[in-house]
C-alpha cells in the first residue's frame, strides 16, 4: 500500500509540473492567429503564473512541514504512554507537504495571476492557454484537486498511524496500511543494532524500526532492562 501510495504521489506531481512546464514552454505554432501584442502578453501571462505557483508551492511547503513536525513532535506523540512510543521520521512528512502545497499553489495562483492583470484580459489570455495545452484546464484541475486530496488524505492517515510503542510487557509496530506487528517482550530472542535497529523473535520473526523516529539507546536500554 505504501508503494502504491508512493506511486500515486509521484504521478500526480508530475501532472502538475507537466502543467507548469506547458504554461512556461508551449507549443510554437498556435491553432488561432493572434498578434505579436497578444502573444507577448500570453508569455507574460504565462511566466507570472509559473513564477506564482512555484512561489506559492515553496512557501507552502515550507510552512506545511513546519506545521507537521510541530504537530507530530508535541501534539500527535505528547500523549504519556506506559512505556515507549515512536511516530513516524519527520522526513516521511515532506511528501505530505509537497503535495499540499501542489493543491493550494494550483488554486491560489489563479487568482492571484487574475489580479495582477491589470487590463482585465486574464479571460482571454486563459483561453488562449487552452488552445495551446489542446484542453480545458477547469475541468482538469477539479480532476487533479479531486484526486489529489484523496491521496493527501491517504498520506496523512498512513503517516499517523505508523507508530512503534511498546511497554514493560508487549509491545507493536504498525505502518500505515501495510503493517500491524504485536509481540510479547518474552518472545524477544535478540537485538541486532549494527545499523538500524532490528529485533528478532523466538519464531525467527524480524522486525525492522528504520521507518520510525526511535532513540536507539532508549530502545535498547528499554527491551533488555524488561526482558528476562
Amino acid at each position: 500500500m505504501k508503494l502504491f501510495l508512493d506511486l500515486a504521489l509521484l504521478v500526480l506531481l508530475f501532472w502538475f509540473f507537466r502543467k507548469g512546464t506547458k504554461l512556461l514552454f508551449p507549443k510554437s505554432n498556435l491553432e488561432v492567429e493572434i498578434s505579436l501584442e497578444s502573444q507577448a502578453a500570453l508569455r507574460k501571462f504565462r511566466l507570472r503564473y509559473f513564477l506564482i505557483w512555484a512561489l506559492l508551492f515553496v512557501l507552502i511547503s515550507f510552512l506545511s512541514y513546519a506545521a507537521l513536525y510541530f504537530l507530530d513532535q508535541d501534539i500527535f506523540v505528547s500523549g504519556k504512554f506506559e512505556g515507549l512510543y515512536y511516530g513516524v521520521k519527520p522526513q516521511a512528512y515532506i511528501q505530505t507537504a509537497m503535495l499540499f502545497a501542489a493543491l493550494c499553489a494550483a488554486v491560489l495562483a489563479p487568482f492571484f495571476n487574475e489580479r495582477l492583470q491589470k487590463d482585465g484580459l486574464s479571460f482571454y489570455l486563459e483561453e488562449l492557454q487552452e488552445h495551446v495545452q489542446g484542453y480545458r484546464i477547469k475541468g482538469l484541475k477539479l480532476l487533479q484537486l479531486g484526486l489529489g486530496l484523496i491521496l493527501l488524505g491517504a498520506l496523512l492517515y498512513a503517516q499517523m498511524q505508523t507508530f512503534f510503542v511498546v511497554n514493560t510487557e508487549e509491545g507493536r509496530a504498525v505502518q500505515g496500511f501495510s503493517s500491524d506487528y504485536r509481540f510479547k517482550l518474552s518472545e524477544i530472542k535478540e537485538i541486532n543494532n549494527e545499523k538500524e535497529l532490528l529485533i528478532i523473535f523466538n519464531n525467527d520473526d524480524t522486525l525492522y524500526l528504520g521507518v520510525y523516529d526511535y532513540d536507539e539507546k532508549e530502545v535498547y536500554d528499554f527491551i533488555n532492562k524488561n526482558t528476562p
